[in-house]
């Protein structure tokens, strides 16, 4: 009987457990409609009801204007916001935009991580823009190693693969491989701008500058023309310049054609006779081509010919920044001959050279930094010894600008582009400075000396220039001065 009395009264008490346990699901299926406007900019629905769940067990739940505490139980307060640097926890706190925090264990602890934010009274909310973690992307080789040993040197985790779209940086070597329509402005970091082509094939960089010649012939805005600076050049896909450059062709003329959209010199030859060009055009009709005028008499060093590599780093700023950096020169392996048909004798970048049997002998003559060029200079055509930082650096700064300035206005600015092309120029036998090409994928090779001790300085101080930038696009702050700015030069702001 006693056993009796004990199991109904068990009975009642299940009961009553059970209807209070349905009036308690009623309610929290209640509240999670109700502070979802809430929590909805932190919590998707199914992270609500379990973040409730979790709170009313263990009477942590602290929500600005909605309290949900068993009866017996007194409100606690709230704790109070850790600050960023105080204590281990501020790393989970969502970044704002352009922060780019130090990256989380991975995806699974996202939603802990709100919740527990949410329980100690932190109801952080999304950022507005700006990655949540420094990851980057490599696709390609060049300047690959070193791009990968700076980044995670400061903190930063490689992502495997080459199609993520979940990166903070992304290093390219060709500019196809980046998605530009999946770019997320203000969150994600990419080498290369769009339409950098305007600048880095033979015939965006002459429609370009020919246009800005044109718009800006009467205006004060001028400061140089550019045939002072381009050679002659014809585009052999438009018929009416094909037919002018045949009439202008003349006994003795040496032309130089280039395909339009590639580098390293491939698919280059001279061209002497008309009919030459003819049967070279037959075999590639389907390649875009330019023509341009040979400089015959190029300054010569040792006898060899040789030409100049500089760099200009653009980063979409406020609207851009553009700046310079000093280079190297490449020499040829041969004495100069015009009349070789050898194409080492007449193009003197690395990869040209590299083809000759005694590359590997001599390349360190190939490659000489500023100094030895200033020092050959004095020495044999009595040049002031300030002539190559100065005079010389001067002109290819002006060339620069004026290039940059030829498509300003048609370049794609989003907070996060950023670009490091390389110019080449070339001296003739009177010291005019001649800008041969524009590259967008400038070799980052270090297999000589030089190099070694230039190309990747060059390389780090490009990243930190252009994150440096993007942090304070993204955060609204003034951004000159800039704390990564070494090296190089700011030539345009």
């Amino acid at each position: 009987g006693e056993q009796g009395a004990m199991d109904g009264e068990q009975g009642a008490m299940d009961g009553e457990q059970g209807a209070m346990d349905q009036a308690g699901e009623l309610e929290l299926g209640q509240m999670s409609g109700s502070i979802g406007l809430k929590l909805g900019a932190v919590l998707d629905s199914s992270d609500c009801h379990t973040f409730l769940k979790i709170a009313s067990r263990t009477n942590e739940l602290v929500v600005p204007g909605v309290t949900h505490l068993p009866s017996n139980t007194k409100p606690k307060t709230p704790a109070p916001p850790q600050r960023q640097g105080n204590s281990s926890k501020a790393s989970s706190m969502v970044p704002g935009r352009g922060s780019l925090a130090a990256p989380g264990p991975g995806g699974q602890g996202r939603t802990d991580r709100k919740v527990d934010r949410a329980k100690r009274g932190i109801i952080a909310p999304k950022a507005s823009g700006g990655p949540r973690a420094r990851t980057f992307l490599l696709c390609g080789k060049n300047a690959a190693p070193i791009v990968e040993q700076h980044l995670t040197s400061k903190g930063w985790r490689k992502l495997e693969g080459s199609r993520s779209l979940s990166f903070t940086l992304q290093w390219v070597e060709c500019k196809q491989h980046i998605d530009f329509r999946s770019f997320r402005e203000g969150q994600q970091i990419v080498n290369h701008f769009p339409n950098i082509n305007l600048l880095t094939t033979k015939n965006g960089l002459l429609e370009s500058l020919t246009e800005y010649d044109k718009k800006t012939e009467s205006s004060e805005q001028r400061s140089i023309n550019m045939r002072e600076f381009v050679p002659v050049t014809y585009r052999l896909y438009v018929p009416s310049e094909k037919e002018e450059f045949s009439r202008s062709f003349a006994e003795g003329d040496i032309w130089i054609c280039k395909p339009t959209g590639l580098n390293q010199g491939k698919g280059i030859y001279l061209v002497r006779d008309l009919k030459d060009l003819e049967a070279k055009e037959e075999s590639s009709h389907s390649v875009q081509r330019v023509i341009q005028k040979y400089i015959k008499s190029p300054l010569l060093i040792d006898g060899r010919k040789f030409d100049i590599r500089v760099y200009m780093l653009i980063i979409a700023g406020s609207p851009f920044l553009v700046f310079y950096h000093t280079g190297y020169v490449r020499l040829s392996l041969v004495p100069y001959d015009l009349a070789s048909t050898e194409m080492c004798v007449h193009l003197t970048n690395q990869y040209q050279q590299k083809k000759h049997p005694l590359y590997k002998e001599v390349k360190e003559d190939t490659v000489w930094g500023f100094e030895r060029l200033q020092s050959y200079l004095s020495g044999h055509h009595g040049l002031p010894d300030d002539w190559v930082m100065n005079i010389l650096t001067k002109r290819m700064q002006q060339i620069m600008q004026v290039c940059f300035q030829s498509i300003a206005s048609k370049l794609t600015h989003k907070i996060g582009f950023f670009d490091l092309l390389g110019f080449d120029f070339m001296l003739d036998s009177s010291f005019n400075v001649w800008l041969i090409e524009v590259n967008i994928n400038p070799a980052m090779h270090t297999n000589c000396e030089t190099l070694k001790n230039m190309i990747p300085h060059i390389v780090e101080e490009t990243l930190d220039l252009a994150i440096e930038v993007f942090n304070k696009c993204c955060g609204s702050l003034p951004v000159l001065p800039l704390t990564s700015l070494h090296e190089f030069i700011l030539l345009d702001s």
